[in-house]
């Protein structure tokens, strides 16, 4: 009977234990759940990207909103907030696309896609498929 709640005692302790590893190593789930948001941000604003530059490439200008056929992309709005991402044409091939992030950027991500917390703005040109 000792041995066998000896035996329990040890291997609840063993499965606290790996929780808590778990949660040092990987964040708390709130911190995992704002950078799957975030890269959900990412994923949409590289689609508009695409999305923009091809209507560029068939119409020689720039749409006047995301919105405007036929920029056909799945997630024009924040998974959060509900709110279109924020769009600005600069001049006739640059152009602004904006989001709000719950946490800066990992260190192993895309420099040029980099960010902190909050509000940023990425600063893009009109190009061709396959363009740099």
């Amino acid at each position: 009977m000792r041995v066998r709640t000896i035996a329990a005692g040890l291997a609840i302790l063993l499965v606290v234990a790996a929780i808590a590893l778990g949660l040092v190593m990987l964040g708390p789930p709130s911190e995992q759940r704002a950078l799957r948001l975030d890269e959900r941000r990412l994923a949409s604003l590289r689609e508009l990207r695409f999305a923009i530059d091809e209507y560029w490439r068939m119409r020689g200008r720039l749409p006047d909103t995301i919105g405007e056929p036929p920029i056909l992309v799945e997630d024009k709005n924040d998974p959060v907030t509900g709110r279109e991402y924020r769009y600005r044409v600069v001049t006739g091939t640059t152009y602004q696309l904006c989001a709000d992030f719950e946490r800066p950027t990992p260190p192993d991500a895309d420099p040029f896609w980099t960010h902190g917390a909050g509000t940023r703005c990425f600063d893009l040109e009109a190009r061709a498929p396959g363009s740099p």
